[in-house]
């Protein structure tokens, strides 16, 4: 996975209210922009930090060589996003809706992302650490080479997801919804399978 490439010398910045999101090369911290709805977000080399953004609404966005530290996307609605090259970091995304985005070379690290919204999203080469996803919903996404590293995982929704080495070792499963035709593209350690098993009827005998 890329990380994101950041010019060392970033410029503070004052994020507007409402219209258009247009940085590059930038610091943006310490804001508050709950309910706000912005048209179009571009964001290029920039550094979020502490930025509260919950129930914001943003038509189209891209995201790029971005790094976002202890934000606030609680209850976000992102339409058409594509982010590459991003990460978040010990942020709070709950209820994220960013069904239908493209998502690739992303990492979420200790990121509380329960009952966000995937659904028919795209991800590739992405990573999530020690992250909180329960009941999240990736219902016809697709993942190719995601990695699920000690994360929570119950109650999450993969129902006609399409996975291509989906790395899940080491995280809870438990309760989680998936097909058999699904479950082909995971990579799990030895419990994992006795309990995928368990939820598709086989029974093992030594």
């Amino acid at each position: 996975m890329r990380k994101p490439m950041l010019n060392r010398e970033l410029v503070e910045r004052e994020l507007p209210r409402e219209g258009l999101l247009v940085f590059n090369e930038s610091l943006l911290r310490n804001q508050e922009l709950s309910g706000a709805h912005f048209e179009e977000a571009r964001l290029d080399q920039c550094k979020l930090e502490n930025i509260t953004f919950s129930e914001v609404e943003i038509d189209e966005s891209k995201v790029t060589d971005c790094i976002f530290n202890k934000c606030n996307f609680a209850g976000v609605r992102l339409n058409e996003a594509f982010f590459s090259r991003t990460e978040f970091v010990r942020s709070r995304l709950q209820g994220l809706q960013i069904d239908a985005a493209i998502l690739k070379d992303v990492n979420f690290k200790s990121c509380k992302l329960q009952s966000s919204n995937f659904r028919f999203a795209k991800l590739k080469d992405v990573v999530f650490e020690d992250c909180d996803l329960s009941e999240a919903d990736f219902v016809g996404a697709e993942l190719e080479n995601v990695t699920f590293k000690n994360c929570n995982v119950a109650s999450v929704e993969f129902s006609q997801a399409r996975l291509k080495v989906v790395k899940l070792s080491g995280s809870n499963i438990e309760n989680i919804r998936i097909t058999a035709d699904s479950s082909r593209g995971l990579i799990v350690d030895t419990g994992q399978a006795l309990y995928l098993a368990s939820l598709f009827g086989l029974s093992i005998e030594d």
